[in-house]
Parts: C-alpha cells; sequence; structure tokens
C-alpha cells in the first residue's frame, strides 16, 4: 500500500473513531437522563383510549400527583410509584364520568351521579378494573381526578365505582365526591388515560438506540476480520 493510501485509510479510521466516541458520549448522557420507571401495561381499552388501573397510584396524595401531572399532563420523566407515566393524562371528573358513562349506558354529567340495582353494568366493569378497596358487601374503585372542589380549598373529587354482590343492593358510579388532597389514602388510586396508539417512551427508544449500536459494532468487528 502506498503511503497516500495508508496515511488516507488512518485518517478515515481515525475520524470514524471520534465520530463514534461522540455518538457513544452523548448516547451514554440520554441514558443517564432517561426515566427507567415501568411501563404501564396493565390497562383497559374503552373508546380509543386506554387507562390505566387505578388501583397501580394508591397511598398518593393529590398533591404529589399534582407534582408529576400538573393540570393533568404528564411530562417527560413523570413517574408515581414507580411507573413511568409520560405520555399519560391525568383525568379531569368529566373524562371519568365519560367513562363510566360507557358502562352505564347513561349521559351523567359531572360532577354526577347514577344509581342501578342489580346492574348488569356493575359485573362488566370490575371485570376490568382492579378494586381500590374490598368491603364484605363488594368492592369499591377509586381514585383522584386532576379537578378540584371549586367550593373548597383542600379538597379534590375522587371519582369511583362500587359494586355490591348482593342484588338487592345498588350498583353506583360517582363523580361528587371530594377528599382532602393533601392526604394519602389506600383505598384511592388515580385516573390515567392515553390514545391507544401511543408512541414508545424515551426509555424504549433509548434500548432500542443501545440495541442498533451493538448490532452495527458487531457486523464492524466482522467486517475487519475478513
Amino acid at each position: 500500500m502506498r503511503r497516500a493510501d495508508f496515511n488516507f485509510t488512518q485518517r478515515r479510521g481515525t475520524t470514524l473513531k471520534n465520530i463514534w466516541s461522540k455518538w457513544i458520549a452523548g448516547l451514554a448522557i440520554a441514558v443517564s437522563q432517561t426515566s427507567w420507571a415501568v411501563p404501564i401495561t396493565d390497562v383497559v381499552v374503552k373508546d380509543g383510549r386506554e387507562w390505566a388501573q387505578v388501583n397501580l397510584f394508591t397511598a398518593i396524595s393529590w398533591g404529589t400527583i399534582n407534582e408529576q401531572c400538573p393540570a393533568g399532563s404528564c411530562a417527560p420523566g413523570s413517574e408515581i410509584n414507580g411507573y413511568d407515566l409520560e405520555g399519560w393524562t391525568w383525568a379531569s371528573i368529566s373524562a371519568v364520568q365519560a367513562l363510566f358513562n360507557q358502562y352505564t349506558g347513561q349521559s351523567t354529567k359531572a360532577p354526577g351521579d347514577y344509581y342501578e340495582v342489580n346492574s348488569t353494568w356493575g359485573p362488566a366493569f370490575v371485570l376490568d378494573f382492579d378494586p381500590t378497596l374490598i368491603v364484605g358487601s363488594g368492592s369499591v374503585t377509586a381514585g383522584w381526578s386532576s379537578t378540584r372542589d371549586p367550593r373548597s380549598n383542600v379538597a379534590a373529587y375522587t371519582p369511583f365505582m362500587r359494586y355490591s354482590i348482593d342484588p338487592r343492593l345498588t350498583d353506583s358510579v360517582d363523580s361528587s365526591l371530594p377528599f382532602n388532597m393533601s392526604i394519602p389514602r389506600q383505598d384511592i388510586g388515580a385516573w390515567f388515560f392515553r390514545d391507544a396508539s401511543q408512541v414508545p417512551s424515551s426509555a424504549t427508544l433509548t434500548l432500542f438506540s443501545l440495541g442498533m449500536a451493538s448490532l452495527w459494532m458487531t457486523r464492524r468487528k466482522r467486517g475487519a476480520k475478513v
């Protein structure tokens, strides 16, 4: 090989090495800034939306959720109870009431409630959503909404569905009940939804980039041995 060719090849190899080093450094920064919270996979799909199971977020106060998802919008890096909330929306009482209406077949407006003895929608709801509280007569699924009670400086709405095992008792959905938003409760979770066709989170994209980088390095090494 002539010296000029050798120098060109050497310079080209050095340039590729520098580019590769900078790319790896940038990827390392991205990894360090990526939330490794667990993605939410336990969901209920209704009318084009994925609803996270409410009981994933029990024992958390309204204020804590509001710090992660102010005004309902969960930004990149948002997480609660170890779950990644990027791309999710903390539901208002109107959004939760609309979900309830899909089960009851009613057109109840929030804040409001609906009761029915021995309903058909009660069993359907509990088949989809896990309870936040088990009681002797049935179960309750309750969660914080992003909507504060305008009548109080310390309360926010906690829409809930109550299912009764006894057919003589009523099943009910209610979006009108407020609780003190500074107190976490074991029997109250939170209502979150997102579009059913959600894009991958930043953590997923970072892992994909690492995989592609590994594949590129492997192919490069094999090519060098030929």
